[in-house]
């Protein structure tokens, strides 16, 4: 694993007193949008299901979840995640009205709004926190380069959200981004370390057709280490998962 979690925030503001800040938008705006351009993934086939199956490991546990996804295109998307057989989080909808979610506690389906659909889409969609940067109104910030303990050489981009929440975006000289850290706070105010990503690293993307897909991933979050690594594979277009319990 690239030692790419030893890069420190304290280290990113550099390399930025030589360029003009329109450069530094410019260039920022190039590398995200050419990131999106190798994943493709806004134009997934519209006669096809993806379906993405992902053993995630808790490191230093015995603790095993499997998480399976599907999309299909116009906003489809269902989420599952298991443990020992039984079903921890759901959800689903069809990107118009029909919104589900499950009540592990209860054991129970039941209807959502389509806003908190989306908020509890967050981390597992597989388009990844950048696909909809434009309509979210995110603002992009080119740092310059940041190095990893091994000399590794990266490209950063900040990224401003709603109420000045900050992520760092980390890019190899290949375009693909391999890293991204979060900041601790929301303007002035701390987030709880149960909700707070530390880092999310990339370490493998898998080309299926046309299209790029992050296979191999992790992410420490309040101090546990999660490990990801996923098949991903095209069915033909089948829209139940996305009408039913």
């Amino acid at each position: 694993m690239k030692k790419l979690i030893l890069i420190l925030l304290a280290a990113l503001p550099f390399a930025v007193h030589a360029q003009n800040h329109q450069y530094i938008v410019d260039t920022a705006t190039e590398l995200v949008d050419g990131y999106l351009r190798m994943m493709n993934h806004r134009y997934l086939p519209e006669d096809s299901l993806v379906v993405i199956d992902t053993r995630v490991t808790i490191v230093g546990t015995a603790d095993t979840f499997v998480m399976k996804r599907w999309y299909a295109q116009q906003q489809n998307h269902r989420v599952e995640v298991w443990h020992q057989g039984e079903l921890q989080t759901a959800f689903y909808g069809n990107g118009l009205d029909h919104f589900r979610r499950y009540v592990r506690d209860g054991r129970y389906w039941e209807d959502v709004g389509p806003a908190l659909m989306y908020r509890m889409l967050g981390g597992y969609d597989f388009r990844g926190p950048l696909f909809n940067w434009r309509t979210e109104n995110l603002n992009l910030e080119y740092l310059g380069r940041a190095k990893t303990e091994d000399g590794h050489s990266l490209r950063v981009v900040k990224v401003t959200g709603h109420n000045n929440f900050m992520r760092y975006y980390m890019f190899e000289e290949s375009g693909l981004l391999t890293l991204f850290l979060e900041s601790d706070t929301v303007g002035t105010n701390p987030i709880r370390s149960a909700n707070h990503v530390d880092w999310k690293c990339f370490h493998e993307y898998l080309p299926v057709s046309h299209y790029l897909f992050p296979v191999q991933e992790s992410f420490l979050r309040d101090g546990t280490l999660t490990v990801l690594e996923s098949t991903v594979h095209f069915e033909p277009l089948d829209l139940t998962p996305f009408n039913q319990d």
